[in-house]
């Protein structure tokens, strides 16, 4: 792999080098000498691009990408043992709760993968019982979805 690496940038550095010999060559053409020097740096970055392009594409998928964490306290108080929680939401200012959790979620903490950066929505959780009845709604909570890209998971929505 380091090989494929090295010879990636020794190719690169010679297309260089090839440019600069034209581009300085006495008699050679305005026209040749600017398309050496725009080859001189699409080239090399093309073969830089084809060693590292897939590593930056995950990069930049991942660092586009954002969740919501949500947690919650399970009832105190319930008639029947609860066998799990469903969790909807909605976009800010719509009424439209959408249901996040099929099956239930069986813990009292889920993450929401589906959000898009500069968005804000609205999330609340019900319990289901072990007779699959399902209570009323909790509080709602509201999550604003920064728009910035999050460079290496260091912008995390959180909200517990």
């Amino acid at each position: 792999m380091h090989l494929a690496r090295g010879v990636a940038i020794f190719a690169a550095g010679v297309w260089l080098v090839l440019a600069f010999v034209v581009v300085t060559r006495k008699g050679a053409s305005l026209r040749v000498r600017l398309a050496s020097i725009a080859l001189g740096f699409i080239v090399p970055l093309g073969m830089l691009g084809f060693r590292y392009g897939p590593r930056l594409a995950r990069w930049a998928k991942h660092s586009m990408s954002h969740e919501v964490d949500l947690s919650w306290n399970a009832p105190t108080e319930s008639p029947r043992p609860i066998s799990g929680y469903h969790i909807y939401r909605a976009t800010a200012g719509s009424s439209k709760y959408e249901l996040l959790t099929w099956p239930v979620v069986p813990e009292t903490k889920f993450v929401d993968l589906t959000v898009q950066g500069g968005r804000t929505y609205d999330y609340y959780v019900t319990s289901i019982d072990d007779s699959g009845a399902e209570s009323g709604p909790s509080n709602t909570i509201r999550v604003t979805v920064p728009w910035i890209p999050n460079f290496a998971g260091l912008l995390k929505t959180r909200n517990h």
